[in-house]
């Protein structure tokens, strides 16, 4: 079956956003499937690190295509908020250990 101009513009357009969290290239795959009434959304991220997977999957396929895109920007925040915990966890121990006394 063809993809139509509006849901290319949909998928274009949710997943766009996931662009604002870094500055380096991303690479977007996104799968669209209809089986029966469900319309399942299949999107992975690849760029530094692990790839993000998400699966959507509800009876309208641009609901389906929001809540992958959805799903993929909260794990992407969580691994950004992940990484910048850690390392103001380890720039604390360097601190406390230079201003230990030798």
């Amino acid at each position: 079956t063809e993809l139509t101009p509006a849901l290319q513009t949909a998928v274009r357009d949710k997943f766009q956003r996931l662009e604002m969290h870094t500055s380096r290239a991303l690479r977007v795959h996104v799968v669209l499937v209809v089986d029966g009434d469900r319309h399942r959304v299949e999107a992975t991220v690849r760029g530094a690190g692990k790839p993000l997977v998400a699966t959507a999957s509800t009876a309208n396929m641009y609901t389906s295509i929001n809540d992958a895109a959805h799903l993929l920007d909260r794990q992407w925040r969580k691994r950004k908020t992940s990484k910048l915990r850690h390392r103001q966890h380890d720039s604390l121990k360097v601190s406390a250990v230079r201003g230990l006394a030798l």
